[in-house]
């Protein structure tokens, strides 16, 4: 019995397989496992072996686990295409609020100079009267004018010096006080369109003379 027993461990040694496997094979052939390693010693002294080192499986590169993760190229990709994203959103962030804040001046300009003349009942003859096509031009750059003027008056809390300091694209006129301003422009008919910051914001027969009201004679 201890024949077969030194054999099978003899065989095992011989094939390669370390002490652990040689054990597990003695169990699994029904041998019994006492004074194995006294044993297992003297197989190897008897017959000039070394003991076989115990086989440590290949590792693939990035095995397992780390095979699973993405490859340098691939993680640099999605690190450089996230700050893209960042950077555009963010620009898309500033666009659209500086977009927004724009319009919003805008729209306040317009209806400002649109609503110059609210309290006047000449407001219902400019709504109502029809303009030529050139008197039209005319009338838009008068309230450009007016949009400009009211900016220069919110920035330097005065109208002193607005006309010199605002641009006047000709047949449009203007004459300004320390506290008002009147612009115009002549009408194909003889008469004139006139805005004035007091209010006023429609059509007169003559031109205005004076600096602080387009009626004032």
């Amino acid at each position: 019995m201890e024949d077969e027993k030194t054999a099978l461990i003899l065989r095992n040694i011989q094939e390669g397989k370390d002490r652990h496997e040689t054990r597990r094979a003695l169990i699994s052939e029904g041998f019994s496992t006492e004074n194995f390693d006294a044993v297992y010693k003297a197989v190897l002294s008897e017959h000039g072996l070394k003991e076989p080192t115990q086989a440590v499986p290949h590792l693939k590169p990035y095995g397992g686990f780390i095979s699973q993760q993405p490859s340098l190229p691939l993680r640099r990709f999605f690190v450089r295409y996230f700050k893209i994203v960042v950077v555009l959103t963010v620009l898309a962030g500033v666009l659209f609020f500086g977009a927004k804040f724009l319009l919003s001046g805008v729209w306040e300009i317009t209806n400002r100079a649109g609503n110059l003349g609210t309290g006047d009942s000449d407001n219902s003859e400019e709504q109502e009267r029809k303009l030529s096509f050139s008197d039209s031009i005319l009338q838009t750059k008068v309230k450009a004018t007016v949009a400009s003027a009211n900016l220069f008056g919110r920035r330097m809390t005065s109208y002193g010096g607005v006309c010199s300091d605002i641009s006047i694209v000709a047949p449009v006129e203007c004459k300004d006080t320390e506290t008002t301003y009147v612009i115009f422009a002549p009408l194909s008919d003889n008469s004139f369109y006139c805005v004035d910051s007091k209010g006023f914001n429609g059509f007169i027969d003559s031109r205005p003379v004076s600096k602080e009201s387009c009626t004032k004679k």
